[in-house]
């Protein structure tokens, strides 16, 4: 897959829409944002009833923080693709980042209702429901599906509604849970580690995230995490060091830009 073949592809078939959109999602890949909106706005304004350009238009707006534009464009999209379902839950997750959740509930019970065995969206519904903070609802939704089978992202997702509700030890131990279960389950290992820095068990905590430390990929946040423990400890040189690894090791990881230039009379 290459830019210069899909453009080979189009000299050959101008403005294929099936083209274009497969294009586009390579400009993203690619960082060539700006590029692959132009090149959605324009399919969208040739044909409004193309429904996936539509929604992938959608998705880079919302990533660009506007909201408004994401929706009109998500309710197009729906409305031309006969609410297809793909669309309304990638709808409904983009209203969960923006903090619209009782839209994003009321698409993930209209999925439920049809498909009521999708454990997936039923965790989506569980955390929008913690957000919301309805957290006697979300371990409903949580609980009744490890009626059906206890599984680590069920139980994953429980120690991440204890840990919003500051039940810290409740979260500790859902979470070591799910890692018997799942050893590798990054959310559980997440919650583990917020649950004993809130326990102020820091010793503990910068274990868990220095034994994630050998994938490359999370090398900075591994390094933040560690960062983070030794600030609570009041080790602020330690701490520096850390931070200042985490921002070589990634320069736009915002967590270690924010750390790293946070003044040492701050931190300490």
């Amino acid at each position: 897959e290459s830019l210069a073949e899909y453009r080979a592809l189009l000299a050959l078939s101008p403005r294929d829409p099936a083209i274009e959109t497969e294009m586009a999602q390579v400009l993203l890949r690619l960082g060539m944002e700006a590029d692959a909106a132009a090149l959605l706005r324009g399919l969208y304004a040739r044909d409004p009833g193309d429904s996936t350009a539509t929604a992938a238009l959608a998705d880079i707006e919302c990533s660009r923080g506007h909201a408004v534009a994401c929706r009109s464009l998500y309710l197009d999209a729906l409305r031309t693709s006969g609410h297809r379902p793909d669309l309304a839950l990638r709808f409904a997750d983009k209203m969960n980042m923006w903090g619209d959740f009782a839209g994003a509930r009321s698409l993930y019970r209209q999925h439920l209702a049809a498909n009521p065995g999708d454990r997936d969206v039923a965790l989506r519904l569980a955390m929008t429901l913690a957000s919301s903070e309805r957290y006697e609802e979300a371990e409903g939704v949580c609980r009744r599906l490890m009626l059906t089978r206890k599984d680590a992202p069920a139980v994953a997702a429980l120690a991440s509604i204890k840990l919003l509700e500051k039940d810290f030890a409740a979260a500790e131990g859902y979470a070591r849970d799910a890692l018997s279960d799942r050893p590798g389950n990054r959310e559980a290992s997440r919650v583990l580690g917020e649950a004993l820095m809130s326990q102020g068990r820091y010793a503990e905590a910068r274990s868990l995230y220095e034994g994630s430390a050998g994938r490359p990929s999370e090398a900075a946040a591994v390094r933040v995490n560690v960062g983070r423990t030794y600030l609570k400890e009041e080790s602020a040189g330690e701490a520096r060091r850390y931070f200042e690894a985490a921002l070589a090791a990634e320069p736009g990881n915002i967590p270690a830009r924010f750390y790293a230039n946070w003044p040492d009379t701050v931190r300490s």
